[in-house]
């Protein structure tokens, strides 16, 4: 058993202890600290919590007008591009054909029927014309014919390219809330858990947050002790009186210390 006496000072009591620990303060318990405190945080869970439910939705409805902004956009690009390829095609077919001036070897064989003179019953002079058309025809029909799957080949790949991109477009969920709303959430969630944890890792915390310094060692008081290093960690107790003896005791590390007052310690 251990005895011990106070020292009152302005801010706290300071109580003689043994020389197996560093310090012993006295501490009042205000549960209007801790009143306060929890207030504090219903408060922000409530105010964080409303306004997320009051913003639900947000994100995912302006995703999809924007989708559809960018849908639109692409629609609008592909319209303008095939319009422009058909205006090109019938400007194309539309300029006529510029006719070709006979060659040096048709000129001479001109040239030699009309010495020989004409037969009207020659095929070449039958067919020989409307050959030369029908073959132009043909070749101008094969050229467009050629080049109008590339374009749709083209107009194809664009519009699967389309697909690919709207079906690769993720939505948020349609119940998820503001990015203020969850960055509210997330700080009122962080400042709890920091400062459950610091009450548990710092005594001086706690003792800042829930305690006040107290004049005098009364039964319902709270003592703090800090042993030596390398003793141990601190704790804080509460003071009792003992049914035995009828004084104020306490336990620490498993110790039990009775408080006597400085008269008391005198007398003795």
């Amino acid at each position: 058993v251990a005895r011990f006496s106070e020292q009152g000072d302005s801010e706290r009591t300071m109580v003689k202890h043994p020389s197996t620990l560093a310090s012993v303060t006295a501490h009042h318990h205000q549960q209007s600290r801790r009143t306060v405190a929890a207030a504090i945080f219903v408060l922000g869970y409530a105010l964080a919590s409303s306004y997320a439910y009051n913003t639900a939705g947000n994100p995912h409805r302006a995703a999809i007008v924007e989708r559809d902004r960018l849908d639109a956009l692409a629609n609008e690009t592909l319209r303008n591009g095939s319009t422009s390829n058909s205006t090109d095609n019938v400007a194309t077919h539309a300029v006529p054909a510029t006719p070709v001036p006979p060659s040096k070897p048709q000129q001479a064989e001109k040239a030699t029927h009309g010495t020989r003179g004409y037969d009207p019953f020659d095929d070449d002079e039958i067919f020989g014309d409307e050959a030369a058309a029908a073959s132009a025809d043909a070749d101008t029909v094969a050229s467009a014919n050629s080049t109008s799957p590339d374009t749709n080949s083209t107009n194809g790949l664009a519009q699967e390219e389309g697909g690919d991109t709207k079906a690769s477009r993720p939505l948020p969920h349609e119940w998820l809330p503001s990015a203020g709303a969850c960055v509210a959430l997330f700080a009122c969630a962080t400042l709890h858990a920091l400062f459950y944890l610091m009450c548990h890792w710092s005594i001086d915390f706690r003792l800042r947050a829930f305690y006040a310094p107290a004049t005098t060692v009364a039964e319902g008081t709270f003592l703090c002790f800090k042993p030596l290093q390398h003793k141990g960690r601190a704790a804080v107790v509460l003071v009792t009186r003992s049914r035995l003896t009828d004084r104020l005791v306490c336990e620490f590390q498993r110790q039990k210390y009775t408080y006597v007052s400085e008269n008391e310690w005198q007398q003795e």
